[in-house]
């Protein structure tokens, strides 16, 4: 079964690359025409083959069919920040910078239109019902339904070049993640009132992530040698706050990341009390990822900045002054005296500072509630209303985004650290997310049905957590669609969705300097065209 599903998506992933998005949370808002139409709030009255993604109760009420569904998706983002940084390594920048961009288009052509910002999203799905009645002895067969599906779940993708203070202009940030989802499902109809459902899945997953990284050496640099002694220090952490460098940056790139393959479960029930209203509530169970990889840092520029102060002390630091003392330099430095100083520390300036690492990163997709009521107001009018509920706040990345670096690849880094290995961690911190859908179909004519929804998705990004490569903000979300009968057995519909801006002020950022007094802005629309067909 892994080897299969591994197989479908190699094949997705190779007709639709980079297909990963961000709309509410990390998730989309719909996974296919219909319940896009409705802004997504289908969980009691879906009855299309994609419907069991979200309810697999409803299967047992639905008859056989097949359903495929694409998704174009684009995605405006914009940045700005300003701010001052000294000192700094001569020739690399000044001591302000200033952004003001929107998200890359492509990749560095403009060959590749759809990227980055512009993404095709597949799913497709079946239902099988059982005409015979008997062969499950006392179950009777007619009230069964069985489904399987195939999804792009959600995931996000953002790519900016940016002025950075400490490592220049045009720095890449750029994330990129993918998560599918697909599995089989079964529904029994218990009677005329009740449905219960459940939902078996393998989610896949693929993550990169390419931006400055930035940590307290107090927290990381607790390496020592015995040259710190000299100065009265017992490791690294000190002496790079001790020459006034608080925050350590590097470029930082997690690569060559494979897919990735975990699990999870999904339950539902639908109650229909009363002809014309019915009630849906399902639990989504929590979905494990480890993502392995190559981490590479490049800690250069930083150094090089370290060896600036301490030949020059722009600053005038009596710490760094007593290290020129000690170099025999008061007063100004060499590069060549400043290379004996490391030397001295225990570095190997010909090493340089660039490191490599085997790297994990622990990824769970939080549980989800979902609930929600449906209401035949006429004969060809139906009413829903959903309420969801996603537990962010208790899983990681989204706790705390950690990347667990092993085998360090350079020994001037893990002098620094103390070890070739190191956990890197930074407190994201992400709240709880509730998702309000309203959405209404109407059966305008005997061959055509009209759609219209809205909903409201709660920002999980705490201000002081967000970061510009992942802008997976809560939306306002309008939609409209409608699906047209083609003879007896087809139908095909359509969906628009527009998302409007979101825009997230940043103070003091809890991820780095950078973000800090930073701007983040985010909108998008969406574009469905699904088809299906009944057995």
């Amino acid at each position: 079964m892994k080897n299969a599903f591994a197989a479908g998506v190699l094949v997705v992933g190779l007709a639709f690359p980079l297909s990963a998005w961000a709309t509410s949370g990390l998730y989309s808002l719909s996974y296919g025409a219909k319940s896009g139409g409705m802004a997504g709030a289908t969980l009691v009255s879906g009855d299309d083959a994609l419907n069991q993604i979200i309810n697999p109760a409803n299967l047992s009420l639905i008859d056989s069919r097949f359903d495929v569904n694409i998704m174009y998706l684009r995605s405006n983002l914009h940045f700005e920040n300003s701010g001052t940084y000294s000192p700094i390594v001569p020739g690399v920048g000044g001591t302000t910078f200033t952004n003001d961009r929107d998200n890359e288009r492509g990749f560095d052509s403009e060959i590749f239109p759809f990227t980055d910002n512009n993404f095709l999203v597949p799913s497709l799905g079946f239902v099988v019902r059982f005409k015979d009645s008997g062969w499950l002895g006392p179950i009777n067969t007619r009230d069964l339904g069985f489904g399987f599906h195939l999804t792009g779940l959600g995931g996000d993708a953002s790519r900016f070049f940016l002025n950075h203070p400490l490592l220049g202009p045009d720095e890449r940030f750029r994330a990129n993640l993918v998560l599918m989802n697909a599995g089989p499902a079964v529904s029994y109809r218990v009677n005329k009132y009740l449905s219960v459902g459940v939902q078996g899945q393998i989610l896949a997953g693929r993550f990169q992530f390419d931006q400055p990284v930035a940590f307290d050496p107090g927290t990381f640099a607790l390496g020592s040698s015995p040259g710190l002694a000299g100065f009265g220090l017992t490791n690294f952490g000190q002496f790079f706050r001790g020459i006034g460098i608080t925050e350590g940056v590097g470029d930082g790139k997690l690569t060559d990341v494979d897919f990735t393959f975990g699990g999870g479960a999904r339950v539902g029930v639908t109650v229909t009390p009363h002809d014309r209203v019915s009630l849906s509530a399902t639990y989504q169970s929590e979905r494990h990822l480890t993502f392995t990889g190559k981490a590479r840092f490049d800690f250069t520029r930083q150094l090089q900045e370290a060896g600036f102060i301490i030949a020059a002390n722009p600053a005038g630091n009596p710490f760094v002054a007593s290290i020129q003392a000690a170099l025999g330099c008061p007063g100004g430095c060499t590069p060549a005296q400043v290379n004996a100083g490391f030397m001295a520390l225990g570095f190997n300036p010909a090493l340089g500072f660039k490191t490599q690492y085997n790297a994990e990163v622990p990824f769970t997709l939080p549980q989800q509630v979902d609930a929600g009521i449906a209401v035949r107001v006429l004969p060809q009018l139906v009413a829903e209303a959903d309420f969801g509920w996603i537990q962010w706040s208790a899983t990681d990345p989204f706790e705390t985004f950690r990347v667990d670096l092993r085998n360090g690849t350079n020994p001037n880094i893990n002098l620094i650290i103390g070890s070739p290995d190191v956990d890197f961690f930074i407190k994201t911190r992400w709240r709880d997310q509730y998702v309000y859908r309203l959405g209404a179909a109407w059966a305008a004519f005997q061959a055509v049905t009209l759609r219209g929804g809205y909903s409201y998705a709660s920002n999980p990004i705490r201000e002081s957590g967000a970061l510009v490569t992942f802008p997976a903000y809560g939306f306002h979300t309008l939609t409209a669609g409608g699906t047209a009968k083609l003879g007896e057995k087809w139908d095909v519909s359509a969906a628009f969705e527009r998302a409007f801006e979101r825009t997230v002020k940043v103070g003091a950022s809890q991820v780095d300097s950078f973000h800090s007094n930073s701007k983040e802005s985010h909108e998008q629309f969406s574009v469905y065209l699904q088809l299906g067909r009944r057995f």
